[in-house]
């Protein structure tokens, strides 16, 4: 529940951009954000400027990768 309620903060009217996958990662592009989600464990590569929070909000501290595996991960612009 936690989750959805973050999607929707977060994501709110933000408008879906396109679905690209990469880096073993399945990437949502929106207006001002992105959303990495996968399945197996594997690393995203941080884009520059972007603010990284987990599926509940927490600010994640990244050092130009992330490890992503089964729960979303935000990037903000």
């Amino acid at each position: 529940w936690r989750a959805l309620v973050q999607y929707h903060k977060t994501i709110g009217r933000d408008r879906f951009l396109r679905r690209e996958e990469r880096e073993g990662a399945i990437w949502w592009h929106f207006e001002k954000h992105i959303v990495v989600y996968a399945l197996a464990p594997t690393c995203a590569t941080v884009p520059a400027g972007c603010a990284c929070a987990d599926m509940e909000g927490q600010p994640l501290l990244a050092d130009g990768s992330l490890a992503v595996s089964g729960a979303p991960i935000y990037f903000s612009h």
